[in-house]
């Protein structure tokens, strides 16, 4: 064997070796790709939602939330056996920083939900429950087009993130 085929296999062996190093050291932190989280909990029964529109995008990413976790997704308030009652979702932005010429170019974005969880069978008052999810969105004056978009994408994701944090507090709740 040649030494320029011995320093080829060699580094052939670590590449590999650091390839699976990584995956090791991947797996072992606890990573997952967005989305293939299964730390949502799980859930029994049907679930529906009151006090947002069924056609809004926190009522079709509670409906994932949901069914991700286990339960069944109710579209009749009258066949849920456990209801969700938003009572309040808002939105708020405030300016975080601002440039040479004192034009915002960084927004912090928030959006807060107030809900009751009243579950099967309870004759319990449920108490209002709130979550608040906050994100920052920079906007440079040079890329308008880019950012309102961006912006869009950003609120699509916190609303996904508040239905995933409501569905993972009713499943501790049971």
């Amino acid at each position: 064997m040649s030494e320029r085929t011995a320093l080829c296999a060699t580094r052939g062996r670590a590449g590999r070796l650091t390839i699976l190093l990584m995956v090791l050291i991947t797996a072992g932190c606890g990573f997952q790709p967005r989305g293939q989280g299964g730390t949502t909990g799980q859930l029994e029964g049907s679930y529906g939602a009151t006090g947002i529109a069924s056609n809004s995008t926190l009522y079709r990413a509670l409906r994932r939330a949901v069914t991700f976790a286990g339960g069944t997704w109710s579209e009749e308030q009258d066949t849920a056996s456990s209801l969700i009652h938003i009572q309040r979702l808002t939105r708020d932005s405030r300016v975080l920083s601002v440039d040479s010429r004192n034009r915002a170019v960084e927004y912090e974005l928030e959006e807060t939900v107030e809900f009751v969880f009243r579950p099967a069978r309870s004759a319990q008052e449920a108490k209002p429950q709130t979550i608040r999810v906050l994100r920052a969105l920079f906007r440079p004056p040079d890329a308008v087009l880019a950012s309102d978009r961006e912006r869009v994408l950003i609120s699509r994701e916190m609303q996904e993130d508040l239905a995933d944090r409501i569905v993972r507090r009713i499943a501790r709740q049971q």
